[in-house]
């Protein structure tokens, strides 16, 4: 929380974190075949990978940095797209 840059970039990115659970909870309730989070899951499975992987990362760090956390949103950007 050093300064107004920071702050305004956190509020972007809890925004987009928000928008981003939003799209990810439509995306894996709306299935062909209906609700399958099983389906889902496997059909995302790269990129839930590498969500987990770099979350795993910034926890055994133990340093939670903007840099990272944008890192993390672009990461579960793709597992919407």
């Amino acid at each position: 929380r050093n300064n107004y840059w920071q702050s305004l970039a956190r509020g972007a990115m809890r925004d987009t974190f928000h928008t981003q659970c939003q799209a990810l909870i439509e995306d894996a309730l709306s299935t062909a075949d209906g609700p399958s989070i099983d389906a889902w899951l496997e059909r995302k499975s790269d990129s839930v990978q590498r969500c987990k992987g770099l979350l795993t990362a910034m926890k055994e760090d133990g340093e939670v940095e903007l840099e990272k956390v944008e890192v993390i949103l672009n990461a579960l950007n793709a597992v919407v797209g």
